[in-house]
């Protein structure tokens, strides 16, 4: 590969010999102006740094609140579907709901009591 690197850059050293004055001249204006000109800033890729940092961003938000909110209803869920029902069909009061956990704890302590 780098022998024919070589070649090809020695063939255009001897095509570019053998122009005249004016196509070198023109060549060589055209060479600036493109150096010259700026790319266009939806051309730059650092325009697309803050986008693709708040995409990331937002992204990342989504996925984690999703996986807290699945982990949330699962702790929260009783393990017992029959249980489940039980307390959706129930006609009770909200709070108790709530405080289930609590009234778990004090029939389990008056379980406790019964034993000893």
């Amino acid at each position: 590969m780098d022998s024919f690197e070589k070649q090809l850059k020695q063939a255009l050293n001897q095509k570019a010999a053998t122009l005249d004055a004016a196509t070198l001249s023109r060549l060589h204006r055209a060479r600036v102006q493109a150096l010259e000109t700026a790319p266009s800033w939806w051309k730059q890729p650092a325009v697309y740094a803050p986008v693709l940092a708040s995409t990331a961003a937002v992204a990342a938000y989504v996925l984690l609140s999703t996986y807290y909110m699945h982990n949330l209803i699962q702790t929260t869920v009783s393990s017992d579907p029959v249980e489940a029902m039980e307390i959706i069909s129930l006609d009770v009061d909200l709070e108790l709901v709530e405080e289930l956990d609590f009234y778990d704890w004090l029939a389990q302590q008056e379980d406790r009591e019964k034993d000893a």
